[in-house]
């Protein structure tokens, strides 16, 4: 799926699914599809070990799924898709890990998961991108970005970042991710391409924003402040991200993750994506 289709879907949620509210309400479009679809829930990992009949250590969620965080499986015998997630999560990282994993539905990928065929390298990092980009955009959309960074002259990383936490809350990994990303798709689409965008949404979303950062933040003096109040918690998450040589191709990665790698089966008992 090209970049384009998913900022179009992401648009589209936004502006037919979604309240205009921030932070995002993933949980709020993830019970909309489950009332829509009949074939998909969701559960927590605790849930589904209980269900199962196993104790949901680290361990063993690493150990059954390969992820801690969350995971598509496909029940063949009852035709269901079943959306698990860790309930153990921090709030923000349960809203990354649940907007990625509504990207795999949302990006068509679960016909990969129905049809049983075992995915190459390539496939399955391919499709992990797509889902990470469509979390991106829906927990903080570009055209917004661009509405605001452009009004005031800034298009830098930080300034992206502080934005991020301050008007999308989000966790600072997040943050980080979508800040350094987000020169990609400026420099692809361009600033005033994206800002263009900001018409269809602007009348649903202009109020939220001007109370938040217009009028709270009246001149370009008092939006300069404002970001250099990020720049120690930026310039410390930035180190951290370097220094463990966390990649940005596939999504911020959590502490847990990072302590996660441990010696596990090498084939997770389900599959999924």
């Amino acid at each position: 799926m090209t970049n384009k289709e998913i900022l179009s879907i992401v648009a589209h949620i936004h502006l037919e699914w979604l309240p205009a509210q921030f932070p995002v309400k993933v949980k709020r479009l993830l019970n909309m599809l489950i009332d829509l679809e009949p074939n998909f829930q969701a559960m927590t990992y605790q849930k589904y070990a209980e269900i199962e009949d196993w104790f949901p250590s680290p361990f063993q969620i690493k150990r059954h799924f390969h992820s801690l965080e969350g995971k598509i499986i496909y029940l063949p015998e009852e035709n269901l898709y079943v959306l698990l997630y860790n309930q153990a999560q921090r709030i923000e990282r349960k809203k990354w890990t649940l907007a990625h994993e509504l990207g795999h539905y949302f990006c068509g990928h679960l016909n990969q998961l129905h049809s049983g065929q075992v995915m190459d390298e390539y496939t399955n990092q391919r499709i992990e991108a797509e889902a990470n980009r469509f979390a991106r955009y829906l927990l903080a959309p570009p055209w917004l970005l661009a509405g605001v960074t452009g009004a005031y002259g800034y298009t830098d990383a930080m300034t992206f970042y502080a934005l991020c936490r301050f008007l999308f809350r989000l966790s600072q990994e997040a943050s980080y991710y979508i800040a350094v990303s987000s020169h990609n798709t400026f420099y692809h689409y361009g600033i005033k391409n994206l800002a263009s965008h900001w018409n269809p949404l602007q009348k649903k979303y202009q109020p939220i924003i001007d109370d938040i950062i217009f009028k709270q933040l009246p001149t370009q003096s008092d939006f300069n402040s404002f970001v250099d109040a990020y720049r120690y918690e930026y310039n410390l998450i930035s180190w951290l991200c370097t220094s463990q040589q966390i990649g940005l191709i596939h999504g911020p990665v959590s502490a847990a993750q990072i302590l996660a790698e441990c010696n596990t089966s090498d084939v997770a008992q389900h599959k999924g994506i």
